[in-house]
């Protein structure tokens, strides 16, 4: 606990300020209620076909996000490092993964299974959704950081074995495990979890002859496994990467960026994500390692799978 004090003391010593941060707020509060008013992400962008063409609608939104918030925070002078455009290319390319990721899904998977019964199409087809991330975000950073982002002592991105804080985590870690209990009693949360009830895992399980716990796991493992790709482009290469450009200034626009990544969510988690985005993002930025996030991340999503299938049970 000691330690996330001082990384939050750190970060707002000389950069928090009431005006700059208030500004920040009004401008992802007003992202998420015009998602939820007009119902944008899922009612117009995820209804265009065919699912590339989405690939610009999401970078418009990822890019009115991420450097509108950047503009907000580059009015107030910064003792962190001042932008440079380099830093800018690199977030910019990070957004553009981000975009790829959520519109191309149906090219990659589609033809794979292309004879898959019927009955099971759906299960393959959720898991292989979560799956195409190791794709389109861990290898193209892989790849991005071996040829053009060489001499960083973070390793690839955060994805290293030391630096870390295990006490730290754990502290987390606890915290979270009640949050989810009590998330999964919000009616509009515990309608949209265990997201395994919509994975068609009954159907794959009685075509197959097997015992529904073991689509169950089959499921849960690929869907919680994607959090790792998740947290590397958010705290990995958005924190660490543009980090080494922008300073404290990538804090909040990937905070902003990763709450319209929930807009799919129901807002209570949308809400959510920007504390927890910004907390998990102090912590890389100054612990360089994001193991810890992951750990913290996939513990979340797994309790509130969990918790839901409990109280639903």
């Amino acid at each position: 606990m000691k330690a996330i004090v001082q990384y939050i003391g750190n970060f707002h010593h000389g950069y928090f300020s009431v005006k700059k941060y208030l500004r920040v707020l009004i401008f992802i509060t007003a992202l998420i209620g015009v998602n939820y008013y007009f119902d944008l992400e899922n009612a117009f962008i995820d209804s265009v076909r065919p699912a590339v063409k989405r690939i610009p609608l999401f970078l418009g939104l990822n890019v009115v996000a991420y450097f509108g918030t950047l503009f907000i925070v580059s009015r107030f002078k910064s003792n962190s490092t001042h932008l440079n455009y380099k830093g800018l290319l690199f977030a910019f390319f990070g957004l553009l993964l981000l975009s790829v990721d959520r519109s191309v899904f149906s090219y990659l998977i589609d033809p794979l299974l292309g004879n898959v019964h019927q009955q099971e199409f759906l299960f393959y087809y959720k898991l292989l959704y979560n799956s195409y991330g190791w794709v389109t975000i861990f290898l193209a950073l892989y790849f991005f950081k071996v040829f053009l982002d060489k001499g960083d002592n973070a390793g690839f991105y955060g994805l290293r074995l030391n630096g870390g804080n295990e006490r730290l985590y754990l502290w987390i870690l606890a915290a979270v495990i009640p949050i989810s209990a009590i998330g999964a009693t919000i009616s509009e949360i515990g309608s949209f979890y265990p997201v395994y009830q919509r994975c068609g895992g009954f159907a794959f399980s009685a075509l197959n002859n097997i015992p529904e716990w073991v689509s169950v796991v089959i499921y849960e493992f690929f869907y919680l496994t994607d959090f790792l790709n998740t947290e590397l482009l958010f705290r990995g290469f958005l924190v660490i990467g543009v980090g080494k450009f922008l300073g404290k200034d990538t804090i909040l626009p990937m905070v902003a960026t990763y709450a319209v990544l929930h807009f799919g969510k129901p807002i209570g988690e949308t809400i959510s994500s920007v504390f927890g985005g910004y907390l998990l993002g102090i912590i890389a930025f100054y612990s360089r390692n994001i193991w810890g996030g992951v750990l913290i991340h996939t513990a979340l999503a797994g309790c509130m799978e969990l918790f839901a299938y409990l109280i639903s049970s």
